[in-house]
């Protein structure tokens, strides 16, 4: 059985690993290459890390993807899930629209930021710009 002490304890390590390090989201300086478009099923989602960033990215159609920054905007839970068309966040279970990004369901009450996401020139790699 866990005490009181230790319960406090364990929180404030849980709490601090799903803090936003210094609490901004990254800047993009020019084009990042994320991977290939390939790699993120139709009706799903995939987390690239690149320059710094965790981005999920999200396909809606052969054609049709968006780009998110991996992080719940409730209390930076790290995004990976996407399911029937809804990114869940596994912490408090915070939804949101895998196409716009845009809160479902609370807890979080602010919708998730979007990158800017294309087709490099050989149409297959994922590319995030300004």
């Amino acid at each position: 059985m866990t005490n009181r002490r230790e319960f406090i304890a364990a929180s404030a390590v849980f709490l601090a690993a799903c803090a936003a390090p210094g609490g901004a989201t990254p800047s993009l300086e020019g084009e990042v290459e994320l991977g290939l478009l390939s790699e993120v099923p139709i009706g799903a989602g995939r987390v690239f890390e690149a320059a710094g960033l965790r981005v999920l990215v999200t396909r809606q159609s052969e054609s049709e993807f968006r780009a998110f920054e991996a992080k719940c905007t409730h209390q930076s839970g790290a995004l990976n899930a996407v399911e029937n068309g809804e990114i869940i966040c596994p912490i408090h279970g915070a939804k949101f629209d895998a196409a716009t990004g845009e809160v479902l369901q609370g807890p979080a009450e602010r919708n998730l930021v979007s990158y800017t996401v294309k087709l490099a020139a050989d149409n297959e790699t994922l590319v995030l710009s300004n």
